[in-house]
């Protein structure tokens, strides 16, 4: 869904440029009444004025859900800032590789960037990165010095590239998955001139795309000490920093880092302590350091019910008037009706759905002139491909948003908590002896290593010892049994063990789920041409066949 002709009527508007006016000269502002996908409609038009944009949320559900419906307006330019696994002396090559690109998106000064993140994400602090590789068709180039500088980078050699912050060395090809790239880029070399570069597929390993050259960021951010700064700080003088439902994003805030500071202290009391475990007490920059920058700045606050923000002396309040959208609920006659009345009033409505096709043929039964693809004029309904969570008016610009949660009642149900259903479960520690296999839903096939007493608080409690492979292991407290099951293999041959944040086990069990749809997609497909073929019909039985 093209925001250009939308962000163009809302910035028009006696509201937003009263909003704009207030924060060019650093006034805080705080828009109350919207709900989340009619935030991301906001965020997305101040994208238009602002370049670069950092979201605060409170929690990294509340800065995913918002970040899923920022994409229904700016797919390309907005980028889901995760936490770093600090505890971690592997950290997980996904995850960091999503901050790279969202900290060169925030620091180029060209592009549109609006990076979205929980508190504790965008307040870790980053000495960012400073060297970069790029490689030209046609250019000279040395394998080996190349394999070692990916390496300097923190890049993984292996056999064959599956996720990002990993190279290949074969013969004369190099592949490398860049962090900052959507596919893994294959370099072939004619001697030590590259003759080709090419993306590729990595699960079919075909070529996608000839390219000119290619820029390959580092894996991950350089080491950061108490004196760098958090993504915060990195907003440039022009952008914009967003703090979503402030007071709970304090709340949080307060309760992870008075968390992180009790685990420094049990973690260093533990014997087998290592600097190269425990991270730097100023990992986080402190919320009131964040208050001393943030009020000199172009600051903006949403809350969806208004409250007050005890560090902000005026505030000047802005409510969006949005109105929910009615639920139809399959009724299309009632959604029908209700489509032409809007469009008499010349407003502009868009059914923002994932079953397109269907919804441009109910349209047609109904009467109700509808197109696919962006707007083109008032006297039909704009058909469009995407997703949000709800839909939403905003009376100003005279949009209706539909989604297919008011048309057919569909929602996104959260995800439960996940749980084995198969297999050996472990109701028990008993159920478990020292050296058994175990599978942690998360982490993957690891050893037992029997139970470990560790202090919490004031208090002590058991946990479970799983070994990973390089010495890495994990504590799982014996009330989330539920997370662990014994191992369950074929054939005589043990399972092979892994370090953590390899990301190897989040892959195994990605292509396992990928392989489960595509045969359900096969069966379905096979079972509605039978359904759809015609029978054959026999005559009755005869005499000599009862």
């Amino acid at each position: 869904m093209s925001i250009e002709r939308f962000a163009a009527v809302f910035l028009d508007s006696q509201q937003a440029v009263e909003l704009t006016d207030r924060l060019d000269r650093c006034d805080p502002a705080v828009v109350e009444g919207a709900p989340v996908p009619a935030k991301a409609f906001l965020l997305a038009c101040l994208s238009r004025v602002y370049p670069k944009v950092a979201v605060v949320a409170a929690n990294e559900d509340a800065a995913r859900t918002l970040y899923e419906d920022l994409q229904a307006f700016i797919p390309s330019e907005c980028h889901l800032v995760p936490p770093s696994d600090v505890w971690s002396p592997t950290p997980d090559a996904e995850l960091a590789a999503m901050r790279v690109s969202a900290l060169e998106a925030l620091t180029s000064p060209e592009g549109t960037a609006v990076l979205v993140g929980s508190v504790q994400a965008l307040l870790q602090r980053t000495a960012g990165f400073g060297r970069r590789l790029k490689v030209e068709r046609a250019s000279m180039l040395s394998l080996a010095d190349t394999a070692s500088e990916l390496s300097s980078m923190g890049y993984e050699r292996t056999v064959m590239v599956e996720s990002p912050g990993q190279f290949a060395v074969r013969g004369g090809i190099l592949d490398v998955f860049p962090s900052n790239a959507e596919r893994p880029v294959r370099i072939e070399l004619f001697g030590d001139e590259v003759d080709s570069i090419r993306a590729f597929d990595p699960d079919t390993q075909r070529s996608t795309a000839m390219l000119d050259a290619v820029e390959v960021l580092p894996a991950r951010e350089e080491g950061s000490s108490g004196a760098d700064p958090c993504l915060l700080d990195l907003v440039p003088r022009g952008g914009l920093v967003v703090v979503d439902e402030p007071n709970s994003v304090v709340g949080h805030y307060g309760e992870f880092t008075a968390e992180f500071q009790a685990r420094l202290v049990r973690e260093a009391g533990l014997p087998q302590a290592t600097s190269e475990c425990i991270p730097n007490p100023e990992t986080y920059k402190s919320w009131d350091a964040v208050l001393t920058a943030l009020v000199k700045g172009r600051r903006l606050y949403l809350h969806t019910v208004p409250r007050s923000i005890p560090w902000e002396r005026s505030l000047f309040r802005l409510g969006i008037d949005t109105t929910a959208v009615k639920r139809y609920r399959g009724q299309v006659d009632d959604l029908a009706s209700d489509l032409r009345e809007w469009l008499k009033r010349e407003d502009t409505v868009v059914l923002l759905t994932e079953r397109s096709s269907r919804v441009l043929e109910l349209m047609g039964e109904h009467g109700v002139p509808a197109e696919s693809g962006e707007f083109r004029s008032h006297s039909a309904v704009q058909v469009l491909r995407g997703r949000l969570s709800e839909g939403f008016r905003i009376p100003c610009v005279g949009l209706w948003v539909v989604t297919d949660v008011e048309m057919f009642g569909d929602r996104q149900i959260p995800k439960p908590r996940r749980a084995f259903r198969t297999g050996t479960p472990v109701f028990s520690v008993l159920d478990l002896r020292e050296g058994d296999y175990v599978v942690h839903i998360n982490h993957g096939i690891g050893i037992y290593r029997g139970l470990a007493r560790l202090p919490e608080g004031d208090t002590q409690r058991d946990f479970l010892r799983i070994d990973y492979a390089d010495g890495d292991k994990i504590y799982v407290p014996t009330d989330q049994l539920d997370r662990v099951q014994k191992y369950i293999g074929s054939g005589d041959q043990p399972p092979e063990i892994h370090r953590l944040g390899s990301g190897t086990w989040a892959r195994t069990t990605a292509r396992v789920k990928a392989r489960v749809r595509e045969m359900a997609k096969e069966l379905l497909q096979l079972y509605a041409a039978r359904a759809a073929s015609e029978g054959y019909a026999y005559s009755p039985d005869t005499v000599w066949q009862r």
